[in-house]
């Protein structure tokens, strides 16, 4: 479970293997914006272009946006059982819950 960032300067030109992510990320985060931002001599990646990626590469299918009552509102896309990324925000800043722990764990084990 990703919490706030992603790759470094941009998505690699391939990835060769797939992966059942769920990125919990707040819109206000301003320590890791959503967006990226310059680091010094490097940037953060941008969290949507990244999610674009691996969605065009894996070629998957669907997305599906619901509300979730931990207060995450989430977007899935799915592929196969080894390609399920899923992408969460919610309005606050850094910070993760055990409520968000719990979601993932019981999506991946039922």
């Amino acid at each position: 479970m990703p919490l706030p960032g992603t790759v470094w300067k941009g998505p690699p030109c391939a990835c060769d293997s797939d992966a059942i992510v769920t990125h919990v990320h707040g819109t206000a985060n301003r320590v890791v914006p959503i967006g990226g931002r310059r680091t010094c001599p490097t940037r953060q990646g941008d969290i949507a272009t990244a999610i674009a990626f691996y969605v065009a590469n894996r070629r998957l299918t669907g997305t599906m946006r619901t509300p979730s009552p931990d207060g995450l509102i989430c977007a899935r896309w799915d592929g196969d059982a080894d390609a399920m990324p899923e992408h969460c925000t919610h309005g606050g800043g850094q910070r993760c819950s055990i409520d968000y722990i719990r979601r993932i764990w019981l999506r991946q084990l039922g």
